[in-house]
């Protein structure tokens, strides 16, 4: 399934408090550590990165199953982070895809560790599908977005897992995303000039402001309205993602989403102490679907998420009350007028 076609999947949902999740999706992070430091993620300007965590092998193992006898067919093993920054990453994609038998196992790298040797093991251990995260088609520009000077490594290895499909006649597939800002808008034909060959869908969208990050809206989202094929998942109630996505974090716990992974509010359960099916039927979950559903979200992290009102939020689980004034707000714009020269 390509990542339109993924997409295009999520925004038809039946609005059900219970739903099924037979053909759906689980997003499972397997590390907290990315090595690089994309100017627009809100995962590195609050530091989440920073977090050396990596999921429990036993908890992966056990959790994973019970995704698959609730009717789970693909699995995403990433959330916010790099995923081959945890080296059992290989090991994991042979379980999911021989031992329990997922139809569709993916991740999404920016690729810098994506070597020849790293991606002849995912190959072989029977990954479906690697998206690459990619916003430069220079050197320059690469470093600007994303904090690190690795454009040649990531383009020769984006070469290589091509190149390496064709030449032992794999059916892996290759997708990237590349975001666009004011700062490489004009380079949507070089993107797509640099890494359309190599890759079987490139899917370029606008960068989008988050409301707990400051400086992303006032200097890197788009000036003029461009195209972006997010534009029906964003800020729409009900949030598709309670229906038709289960997404777990490094440390076992069930979220209601991957918005503000750094706090306790989007927790539902946790996993290590529950089982899968309990916790995404559980009275929590529930009770927050039924709000999306009847538009009363007020009291909620969704209410700032996608309305951005400051008010006192409680968490999905009981015996806590958080105000939104402990959401951890960050100001990036220093680092963005410096890292674009903006004077």
């Amino acid at each position: 399934m390509s990542i339109t076609d993924k997409i295009n999947s999520q925004i038809i949902v039946d609005n059900d408090l219970y739903p099924s999740y037979i053909g759906r999706t689980l997003n499972i992070e397997i590390t907290s550590q990315c090595n690089e430091r994309c100017i627009y993620c809100q995962y590195y300007a609050k530091g989440s990165h920073k977090n050396k965590r990596v999921i429990d092998d036993e908890f992966f193992y056990r959790i994973t199953k019970e995704a698959y006898d609730l009717g789970i067919t693909d699995v995403g093993l990433y959330i916010t982070a790099e995923p081959l920054m945890n080296p059992k990453v290989y090991d994991y994609v042979h379980y999911l895809k021989h031992i329990i038998g997922f139809k569709y196992v993916y991740i999404s790298t920016n690729g810098i560790l994506l070597t020849p040797k790293n991606l002849e093991k995912l190959a072989a251990a029977g990954i479906d599908s690697i998206k690459f995260s990619v916003s430069g088609s220079n050197p320059e520009t690469f470093e600007k977005h994303h904090g690190i000077n690795a454009f040649s490594r990531v383009y020769e290895n984006i070469k290589y897992a091509y190149q390496y499909r064709k030449e032992k006649n794999l059916n892996y597939k290759l997708y990237m995303f590349s975001i666009l800002t004011e700062f490489n808008k004009n380079e949507k034909k070089e993107i797509e000039a640099t890494y359309g060959p190599y890759v079987d869908e490139l899917v370029i969208s606008n960068v989008i402001a988050n409301r707990s990050v400051k400086g992303v809206k006032e200097y890197l989202c788009l000036k003029e309205e461009d195209y972006s094929i997010t534009h029906d998942l964003v800020g729409k109630l009900p949030c598709k993602s309670l229906f038709n996505r289960i997404t777990i974090n490094e440390k076992g716990d069930l979220l209601a989403c991957c918005f503000d992974v750094t706090s306790n509010l989007t927790v539902i359960a946790d996993l290590n102490n529950t089982k899968l099916k309990d916790a995404v039927y559980s009275k929590e979950f529930v009770e927050l679907r039924r709000k999306h559903i009847e538009n009363k979200i007020e009291n909620t992290i969704c209410n700032f998420c996608l309305r951005g009102i400051k008010e006192n939020i409680y968490s999905m689980v009981d015996n806590m009350n958080i105000n939104s004034s402990k959401i951890q707000e960050i100001d990036l714009s220093s680092e963005i007028k410096s890292r674009f020269d903006i004077v």
